[in-house]
């Protein structure tokens, strides 16, 4: 694998609310008949007989594209890193093997894509958090030309543990009301960051390495709810679970840090709910629901923490 100085790039049609941006692709100046998806080339390589070439946009969220073409301009596999309102910035580029690249993207990750000899069957779950590999958007067919395969850099930062985080604080924004969910601001320090979260009361907050951990009790008129919410240094929402269920009641009590990534307290009248963090992204349970029967933990498809209950 090399550099491909000779492969570069000319934007065709800009993004809209409605369309992705397109590129053509063009070979020592002159265009070998392919549009891609992507607004700006990020890097060219040649390999083989084939080209892989990056590409980048910030259309509704800042994304990376990676197409595989071969010799006549035919595009052969496609991906996408990305997802929708994220934040991502290209860097750290390297060959790392005769048929292998890595690149960062999102904060403290690195993706490795590995060119493959024969092709494989594409799978239907993504193997990394951010990847696209549909058969619609990309119009790609039934088999990957590459893999891609994510790695998290969490463990150095927080190998000190947890520990409670007084400069984190909270405040109302939006008081529930009829069965909806109240809204508070987060504050670092005495200032906002990130974006507003459900809860009402903020009962503890915690710091794990850059990452910190809020938990939330709201009261509407139906039920006493806890949200955990996990979010990055710059206050941005990672993931969310909510403990409780309709018409449930309970009372936040006996916080304790029990490990380097975990942490239990009590809610309900006999149960103690345990949190561990995880250093690397893990598929999350195929139910929107948690294993354990009163947490909800939406639609995500990665998780950044695991909720576990445990009934005396």
């Amino acid at each position: 694998m090399r550099l491909a100085p000779e492969i570069t790039a000319k934007l065709i049609f800009e993004a809209t609310d409605k369309e992705d941006p397109y590129s053509a692709i063009l070979l020592n100046g002159m265009p070998i008949g392919v549009f891609v998806l992507g607004e700006y080339l990020e890097a060219a390589l040649a390999w083989h007989d084939c080209f892989v070439v990056l590409l980048s946009d910030n259309c509704f969220a800042e994304a990376i594209y990676i197409h595989l073409l071969d010799a006549k301009g035919n595009l052969i596999d496609s991906a996408v890193i990305g997802t929708i309102l994220s934040l991502g910035n290209f860097r750290s580029f390297q060959i790392t093997g005769s048929d292998q690249f890595s690149f960062s993207f999102f904060a403290d990750d690195q993706f490795q894509v590995t060119l493959l000899s024969r092709p494989r069957f594409r799978g239907f779950w993504p193997a990394a958090f951010g990847l696209l590999r549909g058969f619609m958007y990309l119009r790609v067919g039934w088999w990957r030309h590459f893999s891609i395969r994510r790695q998290v850099f969490v463990a150095e930062k927080t190998k000190d543990g947890m520990r409670l985080a007084p400069e984190i604080t909270a405040e109302l924004l939006v008081k529930g009301r009829a069965g909806k969910a109240s809204y508070s601001a987060i504050l670092l320090n005495g200032s906002a960051i990130g974006a507003s979260v459900k809860g009402e009361r903020l009962v503890t907050a915690l710091a794990w390495g850059d990452f910190f951990v809020v938990l939330f009790a709201d009261t509407c008129a139906f039920a006493t709810r806890i949200y955990v919410h996990f979010l990055d240094s710059k206050g941005r929402l990672l993931d969310s679970a909510i403990i409780g269920a309709f018409s449930s009641e309970g009372n936040f009590r006996s916080l304790q840090i029990t490990g380097l990534n975990q942490f239990s307290f009590r809610f309900h009248a006999e149960d103690i709910w345990h949190i561990e963090l995880f250093s690397e992204l893990r598929l999350r349970w195929p139910l929107p629901w948690s294993k354990s029967r009163l947490a909800w933990r939406g639609f995500r498809l990665w998780h950044h923490f695991d909720v576990r209950q445990q009934t005396r």
